[in-house]
């Protein structure tokens, strides 16, 4: 640790400070000189007064994964590695309010993470959940990291097929035919849920097979005599592919039918009342008496407009005096005239008459 003297200051250098946990007291040896003369040694002793530090993780973030199980189960310790300059002093552990937080404990000295619930992804329980973890020492400081955890789904639970399998075939099915195809069902997921099948019957292996996709397919139809209602019954197996791998059976019963070919009988003509029963019908009648207003509409309102216009009067006069001239004249009386008399010469009066 280096000091520094200057007139009647002593400090730190620059750069140094003091810690207690790497040394709690100094004494430091001084002499004082006035140039004449020269005295001590004096001695100061210094007393470092021990302050709180927090505890501290040694990554920001940590990852941890198990697979799913009951309550208790699924101890996740990451490794925290925390520290605390207070040395010795005691950490606990705790998790900080975060989604899905109430379903898991933290030990409060170890810091591992169980479930606090029985833990089922395949029910709804998430996959990846995030928490935050805190550390607090014995003066009541803290330090937070976060914790991604990964559960994984375990095979826990079996395919289940639907009840009452029934596929038919005829006579005239063709070999190579797929007649059906199987499905089970499996909550788990991934490779848990992958689902093979097999099957076997003591009566129609010779004629079917089952392929591990699920395919049932018939094989040959050659040398069938059987007669129509023949049923052969196969015992599934349906297995997932998980570890262990779960399995359940179901039966299949394929049964042969007769299928024959009818001619189509003639329709009838439908009646008035069928027409009328039919609602496109109904609408198609709507729809054109809509469209008949409409154009009604449209005619009166260009009437209308043509009425309007200047003159219009005069022009209906002319039309009606038109129409008068091109009407037949009833027959006029004939009026006889009379001869007009003609005139006799002047005669001048005569004296010697």
């Amino acid at each position: 640790m280096k000091f520094r003297y200057s007139a009647n200051t002593f400090a730190l250098e620059a750069g140094e400070t003091f810690d207690y946990e790497y040394l709690s007291s100094y004494l430091v040896t001084f002499y004082i000189n006035d140039t004449m003369a020269q005295t001590g040694p004096y001695y100061l002793r210094i007393i470092i007064i021990d302050e709180a530090e927090p505890c501290v993780f040694k990554y920001t973030t940590y990852h941890a994964e198990a697979y799913e199980a009951n309550v208790g189960g699924g101890a996740m310790n990451p490794g925290y590695g925390v520290t605390d300059q207070d040395n010795p002093d005691t950490v606990t552990y705790s998790l900080l309010p975060a989604t899905y937080r109430n379903l898991f404990n933290i030990n409060s000295k170890s810091g591992e993470i169980t479930f606090k619930v029985n833990y089922d992804v395949d029910a709804s329980h998430p996959s990846n959940v995030t928490l935050v973890v805190k550390c607090e020492d014995s003066r009541g400081k803290t330090g937070t990291a976060t914790v991604s955890l990964y559960i994984k789904d375990i095979n826990d639970n079996i395919p289940e097929f639907p009840t009452g399998l029934v596929y038919y075939i005829n006579q005239y099915t063709s070999p190579g035919a797929i007649i059906g195809t199987l499905r089970a069902s499996d909550i788990d997921s991934g490779e848990n849920a992958d689902v093979e099948y097999y099957g076997s019957s003591s009566t129609g292996s010779a004629y079917f097979r089952i392929n591990t996709n699920g395919q049932v397919i018939l094989t040959t139809n050659q040398h069938i005599t059987w007669p129509f209602g023949t049923t052969h019954t196969f015992t599934i197996i349906g297995r997932d592919q998980g570890s262990p791998r779960l399995q359940s059976t179901t039966t299949l019963d394929i049964v042969y039918i007769n299928v024959t070919t009818t001619t189509a009988s003639p329709t009838t003509q439908a009646t008035d009342s069928d027409w009328w029963s039919d609602p496109g019908h109904i609408a198609l009648v709507v729809f054109a008496c809509l469209l008949a207003l409409l154009l009604l509409a449209f005619l009166l309102f260009l009437l209308y407009k043509y009425c309007r216009k200047p003159g219009f009067c005069n022009r209906l006069r002319d039309l009606c005096r038109c129409n008068n001239c091109c009407k037949r004249k009833p027959p006029q009386p004939k009026v006889s005239k009379k001869p007009t008399p003609k005139s006799e010469p002047f005669k001048f009066w005569d004296g010697s008459k």
